[in-house]
């Protein structure tokens, strides 16, 4: 099969961020407007627009967005590079006249969505602003709003990331602290690295582990990388050392290679077989706890790979590569397109092309 002849630097170079991605973000609403159940006018424009059928797309969004449903609205702007090609935006687009006034209303579309606790289109205002003042505007409203990517920004802002002179450490962990609150792993990715490189924070490498391994704990991959490296480094204080080999065992696993092997030998020496043995269960724990779960990327990838590749002898690292970069549509995340989704067979179609993009042909 061709793509399992790829080699892990030629899959480590590669990227898919096919256009089901957008529909996560889309459906990702306030309780208020999760509430009302979508027209099927926007159901049919989704499941369309998942199918990549933009012009198809395009006859049924413009009207509701016309109209003001936000939905509509939100994916028309966040994706209109595709729409921008289509028949109905084409002639939508002539009656506006000169592309600054269609992205004064894109802004003001999204603005008024955002007054409607559309959640897509508050982090579309912040991520889409040019300027740092108007940047850190959106982000204070979406933060006040619970987006935690915006919290974890304005954390970084106050952090001083973008000028010493913005710095302010007691409102940068209060916005920090609050992402961490309300269960945002990528806040605690990203605090236990500055501390591991001594950026921004003093180099700490007990408050490194501390941020990384609660991360890592609760499923955040990106967390093995930085904690591999603080145990390459060697035992941190206060720290069974048969922990850091269990986060070595695991950074090797994530990435099919053998990085950690001398580190690994080290501690490996240090705690004695047995602990060794216990850290490689315990490694084997942590990914099968992930593996077996069907809400998380990793489960459903591998349960999907499983059902429609049943002859295949899939690697770890090759699932969690393809869980990482080919993003679909979650269940649980799919409230435009209802129950319909499940049954659309969309997902199967999203990962059948994502596959296709690493050279693996479909089973007939």
């Amino acid at each position: 099969m061709a793509f399992l002849r790829l080699t892990f630097a030629r899959l480590c170079g590669a990227s898919v961020i096919g256009p089901i991605l957008v529909a996560a973000v889309l459906a990702t609403r306030g309780p208020e407007a999760a509430a009302l159940e979508p027209s099927d006018d926007l159901i049919l424009g989704v499941e369309l627009y998942l199918a990549g059928d933009y012009e198809g797309a395009a006859e049924f969004l413009m009207p509701l967005a016309r109209r003001g449903v936000d939905d509509a609205r939100y994916l028309l702007v966040w994706d209109n590079g595709n729409f921008a090609k289509t028949r109905p935006y084409r002639i939508w687009s002539q009656r506006i006249g000169e592309v600054e006034r269609e992205h004064a209303l894109f802004r003001t579309w999204m603005r008024e969505a955002a007054d409607r606790d559309h959640t897509g289109a508050m982090s579309w205002l912040f991520e889409s602003a040019r300027d740092l003042p108007r940047k850190k505007a959106f982000a204070e409203v979406a933060a006040e709003r619970g987006e935690t990517s915006a919290m974890e920004w304005l954390g970084a802002y106050y952090l001083g990331l973008f000028s010493p002179e913005h710095r302010d450490i007691d409102r940068s962990f209060a916005y920090l602290n609050q992402a961490l609150a309300a269960g945002r792993s990528d806040t605690a990715v990203f605090l236990g690295n500055h501390y591991l490189r001594g950026e921004l924070l003093p180099q700490n490498p007990g408050e490194a582990l501390r941020f990384l391994g609660s991360a890592a704990e609760a499923g955040n991959i990106g967390a093995l990388p930085p904690l591999a490296q603080l145990f390459r480094q060697g035992p941190v204080s206060d720290f069974p050392p048969a922990e850091g080999l269990k986060w070595l065992y695991l950074d090797n696993d994530k990435n099919g290679g053998d990085r950690n092997a001398k580190a690994i030998a080290i501690f490996e020496a240090e705690v004695g077989p047995t602990a060794s043995r216990n850290a490689r269960r315990a490694a084997n724990a942590w990914w099968s706890s992930r593996f077996n779960d069907p809400y998380s990327d990793l489960g459903r990838t591998r349960a999907w790979l499983a059902a429609n590749y049943p002859n295949e002898s899939w690697e770890q690292w090759q699932i969690i590569f393809l869980a990482d970069n080919v993003q679909c549509l979650e269940p649980r995340l799919r409230d435009v397109v209802d129950w319909r989704y499940e049954d659309s067979g969309l997902y199967h179609l999203c990962m059948e092309r994502g596959l296709a993009s690493y050279g693996l042909k479909p089973q007939p």
